[in-house]
């Protein structure tokens, strides 16, 4: 996947200028370098939403029994301490 400065140089190639100076291979070369970066940065997209659900998910599971033994070790350690 391209940067968007990249991108933006890309876009650029695509001027009425160039377009009207160049062959239609130039331009469809411009328009599969811009569909590759389009379709890499909607698959990061959709990797980092996934990511994102997963950590959602082991939020859910992971943290609710971590606060309950630490709730359990501090009550454990307040009836220890208790005079």
């Amino acid at each position: 996947m391209g940067s968007d400065a990249e991108i933006v140089d890309l876009m650029a190639g695509l001027s009425d200028d160039k377009l009207l100076a160049n062959e239609i291979t130039y331009v469809n070369g411009i328009w599969e370098k811009i569909a590759a970066h389009r379709s890499a940065r909607k698959a990061d997209t959709d990797q980092l939403r996934e990511n994102f659900d997963k950590l959602k998910v082991f939020q859910s599971k992971g943290s609710t029994g971590f606060l309950t033994k630490l709730r359990d070790d501090l009550l454990l350690i307040a009836f220890m301490l208790e005079p």
